[in-house]
């Protein structure tokens, strides 16, 4: 994985959050009103589509200032990116478990996994930033 293909993933990350963002301020009001979710659920929708943007930015930041990606760059990436996938996947089929009636309530106990391996990216980090004299 090169820096550009970071940056280009992030930026469709990116993008993706722009129009789920604009959907949770705009559309799910109309799912409430009709009775199919839970106001409370759109708090939970939003914080996921909040993690997404802070940790695709950061992404992108990674894949455009570095494009020969080192090894602790490298792993903190794949632990941002796999982590904020399922803490935000996680806490978007939360919001919605209601209306498709799947019984996706034990989710909520995936999202932490998600917040774990985002720590350890920033702390993968921050070590890369440690070691590297020229970073």
């Amino acid at each position: 994985m090169n820096g550009k293909t970071i940056a280009g993933i992030s930026a469709w990350l990116l993008g993706l959050a722009v129009v789920l963002g604009a959907w949770n301020a705009h559309g799910m009001e109309s799912l409430v009103e009709k009775g199919l979710m839970q106001t409370k659920y759109i708090k939970t929708f939003h914080t996921g589509v909040y993690y997404q943007f802070i940790i695709s930015t950061i992404l992108f930041v990674i894949g455009i200032v570095n494009k020969d990606i080192q090894k602790t760059l490298k792993i903190s990436a794949l632990f941002l990116f796999v982590g904020m996938l399922i803490f935000s996947v996680s806490l978007y089929l939360l919001a919605f478990n209601e209306m498709l009636g799947a019984g996706l309530k034990k989710l909520g106990m995936v999202a932490p996994i998600g917040g774990l391996l985002m720590t350890a990216g920033f702390l993968v980090l921050g070590i890369h930033f440690f070691k590297n004299k020229n970073a």
